[in-house]
């Protein structure tokens, strides 16, 4: 006769020694640390035009895309679309791209940005600037693509 009480303990020790053939993965900049615009905060009503800069690699010697803050000024309250296009032959090894939004006195956010459904080398995230009615600051963006690259193996 069967007795599934007999057979438990072999089949809790089967899925015990089971290991993931998945590698772990881990994300790696895949960009330069000076890729920034600042956005003033003004007291105007007026609206900047777009500023635009080339993102570079790492070394700074390979522009691998650009980003696009618009408008880029504006009051407390404005909206601003923060677009990054990644170039195509970099699109497949990017595939997370972040802006550090720092605010000075109110802080720093780190912001996920979409990729486009049609064009996996465009990324866009909406923003609007936070404070108070009058506040004067600039805000910097500093942009951050990342690589997902398989965990190095470590020695045992």
């Amino acid at each position: 006769m069967f007795s599934a009480v007999r057979f438990a303990p072999l089949l809790a020790i089967s899925f015990c020694a089971k290991k993931s053939t998945e590698p772990t993965l881990v994300w790696v900049q895949f960009n330069g640390d000076e890729d920034v615009i600042d956005v003033p905060v003004t007291a105007s009503d007026e609206l900047g035009p777009a500023a635009t800069i080339d993102l570079t690699s790492t070394t700074g010697e390979v522009i691998v895309g650009s980003a696009t803050v618009d408008p880029s000024r504006g009051p407390v309250g404005s909206s601003h679309r923060i677009t990054v296009h990644v170039l195509d032959s970099f699109s497949e090894t990017v595939t997370k791209v972040e802006v550090e939004a720092d605010a000075g006195d109110r802080g720093v956010q780190t912001l996920t940005l979409a990729q486009d459904s049609a064009d996996a080398g465009v990324w866009v995230l909406d923003v609007t600037s936070q404070g108070v009615v009058g506040e004067q600051r600039t805000d910097s963006f500093a942009f951050l693509l990342w690589a997902a690259e398989p965990e190095p193996a470590t020695v045992k």
